[in-house]
């Protein structure tokens, strides 16, 4: 997979014991590139996995803040031409 650099939002994972944790994550003036890998991947029904890997400002050549990194599965995307939001989290193995 190609890297391409992107500006994007990220919601991170909320810290709860009542839901399973979610993280959003939104893509805006997106890329045609992008637009098409991403819409592609949705199709394809292999997992998308996105890595969350958090470094502190003032520690950030020292590596991340969390390692390993925390590995989370797309769950569902919405894409259009302007904009690409997914939403990602772990599977609730209990249902």
């Amino acid at each position: 997979v190609l890297f391409r650099a992107a500006a994007f939002d990220l919601v991170p994972p909320e810290q709860s014991t009542a839901a399973l944790p979610r993280a959003v994550v939104e893509i805006d003036n997106v890329d045609p590139a992008i637009y098409r890998a991403v819409s592609h991947a949705a199709r394809a029904g292999t997992p998308i996995e996105i890595t969350y890997r958090p470094y502190l400002a003032e520690e950030a050549l020292l590596g991340p803040d969390i390692d390993p990194p925390v590995r989370l599965t797309v769950q569902g995307v919405t894409a259009t031409v302007f904009r690409i939001r997914a939403t990602c989290g772990w599977p609730d193995l209990l249902n």
